[in-house]
Formats: structure tokens, sequence, C-alpha cells
């Protein structure tokens, strides 16, 4: 069997971690109750939802990259 290099599993679970904080801070997202009470406290709450995304998926496509 060929042994697995340590820095390899280092980062197996560094990115782990990562998917892990990433998948918290989603659920936190779609599980507040907030909603909004108007149209602009509900295009506030989409704004602050598609700028979380973005950067959760430019955090990540970055990690892949320098990979």
């Amino acid at each position: 069997m060929q042994r697995v290099n340590d820095d390899v599993v280092l980062q197996f679970f560094s990115d782990a971690d990562d998917v892990d904080t990433w998948m918290l801070d989603m659920l936190r997202l779609v599980s507040s109750e907030d909603v909004g009470h108007d149209e602009a406290s509900v295009q506030s709450l989409v704004k602050k939802h598609k700028v979380g995304w973005f950067l959760s998926f430019f955090l990540q496509s970055a990690s892949l990259i320098v990979m």
C-alpha cells in the first residue's frame, strides 16, 4: 500500500473544514426567519444573500485554483 502524503491529508482536512464552515453559513442564511416586512427590507435581504453567495462562491473557486 502506498502511504498518503501528510500534506495531502492536511489539505483534505483543511478543505473539509472550509466546506463545513461554508455549509453552516449557508444554513444560517436559509434558516433565518427574517423575511422582511416591506419592499425595501426584502430588497436589502436579497442583496445580502446575493453578496454572501457570490463571496463564498468566489472564495471556494479561488481555493480550488490555488491547489
